[in-house]
Formats: structure tokens, sequence, C-alpha cells
């Protein structure tokens, strides 16, 4: 008799374990929406001298995503560390599908900017930036979508997506049922 109680509070004790660390993920992680993932070639970042390239000029990885409470947040990871003040990589946002040249930007993401919280991770290779939907809605004179991309260093420049922009919805889709 005593070895099924045992077993059983072993097994609640689990039980509630799982459950546990299922709720501290899920409160863990603040992405709403679809998650675009821009995957950028190492050591195509450049630099005034060939020979002498900056690590934090070579995008690595740029993402961006639907956040809670009405937030979008977008990620850069360049090869070096950045500092917040001298070379961040800045998120260059958009009206239209960039194919060529940037041209005007409609909002720029970067520290310092009103209205755009950014702060450093990953050993200072990452830095997440967020910003209110609204705020990006209003940039870009439009509430569905957005475009965005990521333009390091002046010379020898390092883009990611490297040819044209990334879309960026601005909500969710969820389907409508019409009765």
């Amino acid at each position: 008799m005593m070895g099924i109680k045992s077993k059983r509070r072993a097994l609640g004790v689990g039980l509630i374990a799982i459950l546990a660390v299922l709720g501290s993920l899920a409160l863990a992680t603040s992405v709403i929406g679809k998650r675009i993932v821009v995957n950028d070639k190492r050591g195509d970042g450049g630099a005034f001298e060939p020979h002498k390239r900056p690590g934090a000029c070579d995008v690595v990885q740029a993402t961006s995503e639907l956040a809670k409470k009405g937030h979008l947040r977008h990620t850069v990871t360049t090869r070096g560390k950045m500092r917040l003040g001298l070379n961040a990589a800045p998120v260059i946002i958009t009206d239209h599908r960039v194919h060529g040249s940037i041209g005007l930007a409609s909002f720029v993401l970067s520290p310092g900017e009103p209205k755009v919280w950014s702060h450093l991770r990953n050993h200072r290779r990452t830095i997440v930036y967020f910003v209110k939907r609204s705020v990006i809605a209003n940039a870009v004179g439009r509430h569905d979508k957005y475009f965005w991309v990521v333009d390091q260093c002046t010379i020898h420049d390092d883009r990611a997506p490297n040819r044209g922009s990334a879309k960026q919805r601005l909500r969710n889709r969820r389907h409508r049922h019409h009765h």
C-alpha cells in the first residue's frame, strides 16, 4: 500500500514541476506573432581597410516579430561587439519594398531614438529593439505591414537581407468566418 502512495506522490510532484516549467516558459516568451529571421553570410561586412574588418560591421542575423502589449521586437546580431552610442546596428523601416538603394526611411530603430527601447545582450553582439506598433504604423502611413532592412557601417556596408527588404505584418492574421 505504501508503495502505491509514494508512486502517486512522485507522479504528482513531477506533474506539478512540468506545469511550473511550462508556465514559466509561457511568461518568459513575449512573442505572439510570426518571427521573421534573416540570416546573413558571415564575413561580408566591410571596413575602410580591406584586411581590418571590424566585427560590429558584419551582420550575421536579424529578426522581427510581433510582441505582447502592442509592441514590435527587432534584433540584430553582429560578429563582433557593439556599443549603444557608437556602432549599434540600426533597423531602417520603410513603407515600400527596398530593392536597391534604401532611399528615404520612414523610421529608424536605433539607440536614443524617441519611443524606441534598446538594450544589448549576447556579450554585446546582439541589440534588441522594442517599439510600439502604432509608432511604426504612423511612420509608414499604413496599419497592415512595413518593410525593414539592416544597413550596418557606411563603407562596404553589410546589409541584411542582402537583396531587398523583409516584410513584417503589424497585426496577426485571423481567420474570420462569416455566417
